[in-house]
């Protein structure tokens, strides 16, 4: 029988998904993980495999708490466009109130690496398509209860949206909370009413 884990991969997970969105991937080694999970070199690798696939985990679990699952209440409300306006404004506000200080990983991760990485890149790529089908389903219910115009794309307007937020999450970095990107924000949501 092999000896218990002595550590919690949930939350070394999650440690390890705080310093690749803090360091980036390049800069990030094993002995930083090591370091910032408190686990030892062997267990990481027997647990997640080497360091690209600790970051896919990590990225998939950024995409999970930090993307995806923002998006899911918001197909069950009954005010649509008023919640994914909402969630574009809370995401600003992390971004200028130091909560999400390191920005966005995803955005990070695309900044950071090439096509020629195809497993990173290939992931993001879905990441960003799945929260573009989750915006188009929100925006659909959106049409279905008349808030929004017949001639509007729900598809369109979710593709949209995820190419908005991408720019927010990048734009902040340059230029942290002032009127300009705030009046930015109120122009590119302005297409949702």
């Amino acid at each position: 029988m092999g000896r218990p884990r002595e550590f919690d991969p949930a939350d070394a997970l999650e440690k390890a998904m705080h310093l690749f969105w803090e360091n980036g991937y390049e800069s990030t080694s094993m002995s930083d993980l090591v370091a910032s999970t408190g686990v030892h070199r062997g267990s990481l690798y027997a647990t997640y495999g080497n360091k690209e696939e600790i970051f896919l985990a990590a990225l998939k679990l950024y995409g999970k708490t930090h993307g995806l699952d923002m998006i899911l209440p918001i197909l069950e409300s009954d005010r649509p466009i008023a919640a994914l306006k909402r969630l574009i404004w809370d995401r600003y506000d992390d971004y200028v109130s130091g909560v999400s200080t390191s920005g966005c990983l995803i955005c990070n991760t695309l900044a950071e690496i090439t096509p020629e990485d195809e497993t990173v890149f290939g992931f993001i790529g879905y990441l960003l398509d799945k929260r573009a089908e989750l915006f188009a389903q929100a925006l659909e219910r959106a049409k279905e209860l008349g808030q929004l115009k017949p001639h509007q794309d729900p598809v369109a307007l979710g593709r949209y949206l995820n190419t908005f937020l991408l720019g927010v999450a990048l734009q902040i970095r340059l230029q942290p909370d002032n009127e300009t990107m705030r009046e930015s924000i109120e122009v590119g949501l302005a297409v949702l009413d």
